[in-house]
């Protein structure tokens, strides 16, 4: 039904998420209303990825990608911030699954990561999920998989930066000492 929905609505579908995600940490109204959005958004994913990875297309398709791409980056930038671990607590404060969610969105959308993001912004969005890893163990297994998607999704942007080669590493190294620590086998399994 929500893949459907998006198809109908395409921008407005995802614009309207975004909004009801935005308003609801804005007003402190119930987290349940904020990780229903991060899931709808999550669940659409593969097809807003598609259409942000579009050619091609007339105006109207080109608008709808343009437009499509900027709110899904407005997001990444309003989940993670410039103060990683501030959202991350902010997220955690109002419940767990509000991080939970975060994580699933951030490693759904590593394909459009990749296509339209800058190298730093991708490194922000590791470090948010290092730091979400370690904030509370019922979601280490969502940023656990998250940053696997986005090691694998974002390879190809970041084996091109410079920076890659001290970022990538370390971003690495803290998820595997982190689940490495607390035993569970299905994060050793995302992370490695």
């Amino acid at each position: 039904v929500l893949i459907s929905s998006y198809f109908l609505l395409r921008t407005d579908y995802v614009k309207s998420l975004a909004q009801a995600l935005i308003l609801t940490q804005q007003h402190s109204t119930s987290w349940v209303v904020e990780e229903a959005a991060l899931y709808a958004l999550t669940v659409s994913s593969r097809e807003v990825c598609a259409r942000i990875k579009a050619r091609g297309g007339g105006t109207l398709a080109s608008r709808d990608r343009e437009e499509t791409t900027q709110i899904i980056l407005s997001l990444a930038q309003h989940l993670c911030g410039t103060d990683q671990t501030a959202a991350i607590q902010s997220m955690l404060s109002r419940h767990w699954l509000v991080l939970s969610g975060a994580c699933d969105l951030i490693g759904a959308y590593s394909a459009a990561w990749s296509t339209k993001c800058t190298p730093e912004s991708i490194y922000q969005l590791l470090k948010c999920l290092c730091i979400a890893l370690s904030a509370h163990p019922m979601v280490e297994q969502a940023a656990s998989w998250a940053l696997r998607s986005m090691m694998i999704g974002c390879a190809p942007k970041l084996v091109a930066d410079s920076n890659a080669h001290q970022a990538v590493p370390q971003y690495a190294k803290e998820a595997m000492e982190d689940v490495l620590s607390k035993q569970d086998e299905q994060s050793m399994v995302n992370v490695a």
